[in-house]
């Protein structure tokens, strides 16, 4: 095969520790990850970061030919050209607030009438997506999980949607106590992250899920 055959052009967005630009260079794991799939498989990974709104354009375009690892269900609109390898690690979101603030919360109907912050244009499961579309909870976007956590830390929020891992490292990086926050709510359902690559490349499957899939036997 060509070298443009072999080499896929992928895309990643802001999701700090999976995904994130640092001195102009593709940082986290995401990257870890891509470099360990290149090397076992031949397929050499282009990597570029895009706004979240871009890189769904693009990929539609066909100007890039893969996302970085995310679930189906957050793409369920371009499901019709969208293929994807088997997982590599799952995602685990969890709603937190002050810990000065905490309440109880063992399902979505606890948060109904509360502010939640949210990551601009992501979706959430569990009924919280139907509920903030009637309004019985209002979701309060933010650009990013720093954004996010500054609005609760000054209180204009009550609390917010973030991944677990994501939650933990972003704290550490603006300087915030753990122990100031309280985890209210673990979503139930876990989120497999995927590739996600065009129909178009789909012939390059069957090589990445067998190196994925060795990737994970010997914990890689």
């Amino acid at each position: 095969m060509s070298l443009s055959a072999q080499t896929l052009r992928v895309c990643g967005t802001e999701w700090p520790p999976y995904f994130y630009v640092e001195n102009g260079k593709p940082q986290g794991i995401f990257t870890s990850l891509y470099a360990e799939i290149e090397k076992r498989s031949g397929i050499a990974f282009e990597v570029v970061s895009l706004p979240q709104k871009r890189m769904l354009l693009y990929f539609r375009e066909r100007a890039i030919d893969a996302e970085s690892f995310t679930n189906p269900a957050w793409r369920g609109s371009d499901s019709g050209i969208s293929a994807y390898t088997v997982p590599v690690m799952e995602s685990v979101d969890v709603v937190l607030t002050l810990r000065s603030r905490a309440f109880r919360a063992s399902s979505v109907d606890d948060f109904k009438g509360k502010t939640l912050g949210c990551n601009l244009g992501y979706y959430y499961g569990e009924g919280f997506n139907e509920d903030f579309a009637s309004k019985r909870i209002i979701r309060d976007d933010a650009s990013g999980t720093e954004a996010c956590l500054k609005k609760l830390h000054a209180g204009r929020v009550d609390a917010v949607i973030l991944d677990r891992l994501e939650a933990a490292y972003v704290m550490r990086k603006m300087g915030f106590e753990s122990k100031e926050f309280a985890t209210i709510y673990t979503f139930r359902s876990v989120s497999p992250l995927s590739l996600r690559v065009h129909v178009s490349r789909s012939e390059l499957i069957p090589k990445l899920n067998a190196v994925i899939r060795s990737m994970r036997a010997d914990g890689s």
